[in-house]
């Protein structure tokens, strides 16, 4: 049975009309910028958002004539806003099935009992606030118990999903949503990523009610997965949610091995994407250790100040997508580079996370590839030195890391182009081991290797 598929998206504008429906302002789901640094490591649409949404299409479709006895939904990788999304929906078996993919890769996984049940009692009034989600640790979660007033206005409620709301009434779909509000801002809140919700619809209660009550049932400390029983107005929902570790500062993980002032002290470091990460943890051991250094940014302004506020570096903005000339600003005072350290990256994952799209590998090649060569051709002739990290990860076989690793393989083969045309510049192109960044966090238990130990054998293998 070839089942009905639908193609559709969710619009920047609809991600921000369900953070307010939802109460979930996360920052995965709101702030772009933030997003960059959390586990996803971009801008990411609502999971409960996507389950809206197929519900909604199960009911256009006449699969769904009655509010469904249970619903149980596996999320698999994360979607962003205006991505092209596919979902396939089957009824057989007494349920209906449905799988919506985004770059031809499942992001989520549903199957809806059907009902009927009676419709439920609305108590929906109000509308959520705008607040800040906690900032929990594994540790402060434990039987952690609290409620929160389900609050909705019908009507935004209908104009989101309205086939949805004729078929399980506004509370029932504002529960939903408000599913995401218990994850994103409550358990685990800041540092979260929601994995599965099994939920059952109750009948009518006889007392209405208006609170959502959520209690921690258990915490797996290893694999950071909480689950999390929610009962609201009229449904009970079984949540399992991760909690990534994240964001990672560099200044603290690499501040305490600063043993020689005077090491770089001969060096003007240009340092491109120096705002967090690799190119952070960088410039804080290049300043340390001596070196004349500046850096650029593209979007994280506070990132940057941060940094140059820790270290005495000075921050230019820089976009490699779009101005690159932007990169004589930096040289516009006389000061010329005598070495430059390429770690600008786009949000993407590390290769191995569910998240990477080959939309994804054309924007890391555009940046890592393209734009290094576009930059460096707007440099003065003082430069003697270039640092393009590669990844050792192209030492061993991993699928999942194919796309990046192409990239890996461009950026090595430009340097040696660049090499052949500047045969008094030393073009360096390491491959460097899996060290922790925003963007190489796991939930697996993983082994890094010493990012200052690492980073310091690479810069002392650079010229003076």
């Amino acid at each position: 049975m070839a089942g009905t598929v639908i193609d559709w998206v969710v619009t920047d504008a609809q991600r921000a009309r369900f953070a307010t429906l939802s109460g979930d302002h996360n920052p995965i789901h709101t702030d772009p910028v933030a997003a960059r640094r959390l586990q996803g490591g971009r801008l990411l649409v609502h999971g409960a958002h996507l389950l809206l949404g197929v519900i909604e299409q199960a009911t256009t479709a006449g699969l769904l004539d009655g509010t469904p006895t249970s619903i149980d939904v596996r999320f698999l990788r994360g979607v962003e806003p205006d991505a092209p999304l596919e979902t396939t929906l089957h009824a057989a078996d007494g349920a209906v099935r449905a799988t919506v993919t985004t770059d031809a890769l499942p992001a989520v996984e549903i199957t809806i009992v059907p009902g009927p049940l009676p419709p439920s009692t609305d108590v929906l009034h109000g509308c959520t606030s705008l607040s800040t989600p906690d900032d929990l640790h594994l540790d402060d979660l434990d039987g952690l118990r609290g409620e929160f007033a389900l609050r909705a206005d019908p009507a935004d409620v209908t104009a989101l999903v309205p086939h949805a709301v004729e078929l399980l009434g506004p509370t029932r779909t504002a529960e939903i949503a408000q599913l995401s509000r218990v994850v994103g801002m409550r358990v685990p809140g800041l540092r979260s990523m929601s994995a599965r919700y099994r939920i059952s619809f109750e009948p009518p209660p006889a007392e209405s009610s208006d609170l959502v009550r959520y209690h921690v049932d258990r915490v797996d400390h290893r694999m950071r997965r909480i689950s999390v029983d929610v009962v609201g107005p009229s449904t009970r929902t079984t949540i399992v949610a991760f909690s990534p570790i994240g964001p990672i500062d560099q200044l603290p993980i690499v501040e305490g091995a600063v043993t020689d002032p005077g090491e770089f002290s001969s060096r003007r470091v240009l340092v491109v994407g120096g705002s967090r990460g690799l190119g952070a943890a960088t410039v804080v051991l290049l300043t340390a250790r001596g070196a004349d250094v500046r850096f650029t940014y593209r979007v994280g302004v506070d990132d940057a100040a941060a940094v140059a506020a820790a270290t005495g570096a000075a921050a230019f903005p820089l976009d490699t997508l779009d101005d690159v000339r932007a990169i004589e600003g930096v040289c516009s005072d006389g000061w010329q580079p005598t070495h430059l350290a390429w770690f600008a990256t786009p949000p993407y994952g590390d290769g191995t996370k569910a998240g990477y799209s080959h939309r994804h590998h054309d924007e890391l090649l555009a940046v890592q590839v393209d734009g290094f060569v576009a930059v460096l051709a707007h440099l003065p002739d003082s430069l003697r030195s270039v640092l393009w990290p590669s990844s050792a990860l192209l030492d061993r076989s991993s699928t999942r890391s194919e796309e990046l690793a192409d990239v890996k393989r461009r950026g090595e083969a430009a340097c040696d182009e660049l090499r052949a045309r500047h045969p008094a510049v030393t073009f360096a192109t390491p491959r460097l081991p899996l060290m922790l960044t925003d963007q190489t966090t796991s939930l697996l238990p993983t082994e890094y290797a010493d990012t200052a130990l690492t980073l310091l054998t690479v810069l002392r293998g650079q010229p003076d």
